[in-house]
């Protein structure tokens, strides 16, 4: 058995001027555990433990870091999930979503939020029975495409890098406009 401690953390504020980072609290100050046993691969934090892969495991121990598309990030959402009381969990009876897809005839979009470029982020109501969900789509990885949870919809609200502004995507951060959305708009 091979075990390694891991603190993951966020990137330090100078790294990147142009993502805001969510403010210092406890969700993101512990430690974890990256176990290997016998060919298997372990991920241990909060009292959750999750099997993960080889290269989850390789990249958790060289870059502990919390940002976006990082290894670390994935595993803190992960954990974050499990840790939900399942009477918080969206029940998803009678309701089909594939991935990032889902019929636009099914529901009403209550709000979007653009993550990056391409992703987008949603609370959305169902028409046949009027309950409010969160859902994610673009280029996530196949876990985080499709129905997520309030809490993690938030904590990705809380880090985004773009918006929607006059008919420009804009980062948000500098205020930059990076790509006009649709004719007539000022630019």
């Amino acid at each position: 058995m091979n075990f390694q401690i891991i603190r993951p953390e966020r990137l330090a504020d100078w790294v990147s001027k142009t993502v805001e980072r969510p403010p210092e609290s406890e969700e993101f100050n512990y430690s974890a555990i990256a176990i290997e046993e016998g060919g298997k691969y372990f991920y241990w934090a909060k009292g959750v433990s999750l099997e993960i892969g080889r290269y989850e495991y390789e990249a958790i121990k060289a870059n502990p870091k919390l940002y976006y598309f990082s290894t670390a990030l994935k595993l803190h959402i992960r954990i974050h999930n499990e840790l939900i009381p399942k009477s918080e969990k969206f029940e998803t009876k009678n309701f089909s979503s594939r991935g990032n897809y889902e019929d636009p005839a099914t529901y009403e979009v209550l709000e979007r939020v653009r993550i990056m470029l391409n992703s987008n982020i949603e609370r959305r109501r169902r028409l046949f029975d009027g309950k409010i969900y969160h859902f994610s789509y673009g280029y996530f990885s196949p876990e985080y495409s499709g129905l997520i949870s309030e809490r993690v919809y938030e904590l990705m609200k809380d880090s985004v890098v773009f918006e929607e502004k006059d008919g420009w995507i804009i980062r948000k951060k500098t205020g930059e406009k990076i790509r006009k959305l649709s004719e007539g708009s000022e630019g």
